[in-house]
Formats: structure tokens, C-alpha cells, sequence
């Protein structure tokens, strides 16, 4: 017998509350600046999205030293 509510183990969500990779996620941002300038932005992403934005991310950051390695030995080899 178990008294967690949903049958499920400790801790863990019940499943009706287990959004689907599927399922996106939205969020909202509205910015002033004095009178003139605002911004406002909007943006809807499923965690899926999440993970490959995340994975683009890592890429360009590891790509980066080696880029600036090689635009090194290219200046000192320059005459």
C-alpha cells in the first residue's frame, strides 16, 4: 500500500503532472527605457528545443579556442 498520492514512488511527480518532450514551454518579456524605447520579445520552445539550442551552444564555445590557436600560428608565421 502506498500513501503517496498517484500510486508512484517518493518524491517522484505523479504522472498526471509529467509534461510531454513535446509539450512547449512559453515565456514573455516586456522592457521600458525612459519614454521612448521598449522591447518586448516572446518565445515558445518544447525541451527538446531546449536541449538541441543547448548542444548548438556547447558547440560554438568549443570551437572557439581552436579558431583563435590557428589565427595565432598564422600571424607569427606571417613575415
Amino acid at each position: 500500500m502506498s500513501n503517496v498520492k498517484g500510486g508512484g514512488t517518493p518524491g517522484a511527480p505523479a504522472r498526471s503532472s509529467v509534461m510531454s518532450l513535446s509539450t512547449p514551454q512559453s515565456a514573455r518579456v516586456a522592457i521600458r527605457f525612459g519614454r521612448r524605447a521598449r522591447l518586448r520579445a516572446e518565445v515558445s520552445v518544447t525541451p527538446v528545443g531546449l536541449l538541441a539550442i543547448g548542444g548548438m551552444v556547447a558547440a560554438i564555445l568549443l570551437s572557439v579556442p581552436p579558431i583563435i590557436r590557428a589565427a595565432g600560428e598564422v600571424r607569427r608565421a606571417a613575415p
